[in-house]
């Protein structure tokens, strides 16, 4: 996830060259939902990413397991700041499914070159299943590089 969705890069990498889409979720409410699936078997939070030019130091003798896990998944090299880089992270199990609360879901903006029929698709489920979601269509700034957001009603 990123604390950013107007970074041309970031649709770039992404968002299949501006052809995806992208989802704004309320962190609050995401957080208390994983929060009350955590217990002494699973722990999930949201973290945000550590940029650095160097490698974190991991010292298994004074660390926690979890501080280790923690360390190893949320540093990257600092050439990925402009990512602004906010991971859910699950310790203590794997493969587990998580089924949100609708109210995560806040926003999806369509990506500038999204296929007509793509579209299509996104704002049939939104239309069924998520109606008091904000639509946006990402276009392309006019003179500048960068996106502008323009609101699709359905």
């Amino acid at each position: 996830m990123s604390k950013v969705y107007d970074n041309i890069l970031l649709w770039s990498h992404y968002a299949a060259a501006h052809e995806g889409f992208c989802v704004k979720l309320n962190t609050d409410i995401l957080r208390d939902n994983f929060l009350k699936k955590s217990n002494e078997k699973v722990m999930i939070d949201i973290h945000e990413v550590e940029y650095s030019s160097d490698y974190p130091e991991l010292n298994f003798f004074e660390m926690s397991k979890e501080e280790i896990a923690l360390k190893h998944v949320l540093v990257k090299a600092i050439d990925w700041c402009y990512e602004e880089e906010v991971r859910a992270v699950l310790l203590r199990s794997t493969n587990i499914r998580f089924e949100l609360e609708p109210e995560v879901l806040i926003e999806v903006i369509i990506g500038v070159r999204m296929s007509e029929q793509s579209r299509s698709e996104i704002i049939g489920v939104l239309k069924n299943r998520i109606p008091r979601v904000n639509l946006l269509q990402a276009k392309l700034k006019k003179g500048a590089f960068g996106l502008d957001f323009e609101r699709i009603d359905y």
